[in-house]
């Protein structure tokens, strides 16, 4: 079994996402707005830093490696943008992207740590 499979996969949708011109993704006018962009990578890169952190703990006891996946997910971020920045895809690599995507590796972060904290309360008061 491919222990990776989730966080491969979610890459994969993002590079999708990334590197489709911009002419060819649906538009939504009822979510339109100016900074729509840097949501849309900030939830990007914060599931999949939650992914690799969860697929790194499922493999390693430790529970508090963060540093491999947080490297992983933030080299993949700037990977995407400098293929943007780099060769003509209809797409434009931007510093700001960028931003948006390791402030979502952050709250990947955060929202795992927040994740494990609850999954070990809940097992303690159920013991």
């Amino acid at each position: 079994m491919f222990k990776y499979w989730k966080s491969v996969s979610w890459a994969l949708i993002i590079a999708v996402l990334l590197f489709t011109p911009g002419n060819r993704l649906p538009r939504q006018h009822l979510f339109e707005f100016d900074q729509l962009d840097k949501i849309v990578h900030l939830f990007l890169f914060a599931v999949f830093e939650f992914i690799l952190l969860y697929d790194f703990s499922m493999l390693n006891s430790i529970r508090g490696v963060v540093v491999g996946p947080t490297a992983i997910a933030s080299s993949y971020a700037f990977f995407t943008e400098g293929v943007q920045y780099l060769f003509n895809i209809e797409r434009t690599g931007s510093v700001y992207d960028l931003l948006a995507d390791i402030v979502g590796c952050i709250l990947g972060v955060i929202l795992y740590r927040l994740f494990i904290r609850i999954k070990a309360r809940s097992s303690r008061t159920s013991a």
